[in-house]
């Protein structure tokens, strides 16, 4: 009896519909979002606590040029031109165990008026006991095509 009871169970166990994430991750992805415009934020106001509060002590960014930068050269770099303005769209979070993969795109002007540029952005994190850091960052232009 407790056979069957046992293999009955395990047969439920297989066919069910796996869970749902765990309850936690909800406030993870909300958490990560607010910490990309955080992180944005930050640059924009040329903030170098702020980002540094959000970048890992291993961080490292590939600038859309290709140029390989640490963390102390993104904080050392220079301030966006005056009235250069941001904004990012389309971002996805994808989060596995304590490492999350953010992708968009940051919509960049570089004074108004001037015409858009956009640029595709991979954001890495990852969970330790202090939260969430950047560990990692490539950006790309995106290409615009001709109508």
């Amino acid at each position: 009896m407790n056979a069957r009871l046992a293999t009955a169970g395990l047969l439920v166990a297989f066919l069910l519909p796996p869970a749902p994430a765990f309850a936690g991750e909800a406030e993870d992805r909300t958490e990560l979002a607010r910490l990309e415009q955080a992180w944005l934020d930050a640059g924009s106001r040329n903030d170098k606590d702020a980002i540094g509060r959000i970048l890992a002590p291993t961080f490292v960014n590939t600038t859309v040029d290709g140029v390989r930068r640490d963390r102390s050269q993104v904080l050392a770099a220079a301030p966006l031109p005056e009235g250069a303005s941001q904004r990012l769209r389309d971002m996805s979070i994808t989060i596995t165990g304590d490492t999350a993969v953010i992708t968009g795109i940051n919509v960049f002007t570089p004074r108004p008026g001037a015409m858009p540029v956009e640029v595709a952005y991979t954001d890495v994190y990852v969970r330790d006991d202090q939260g969430w850091k950047a560990v990692a960052s490539h950006d790309a232009l995106k290409a615009h095509r001709a109508p």
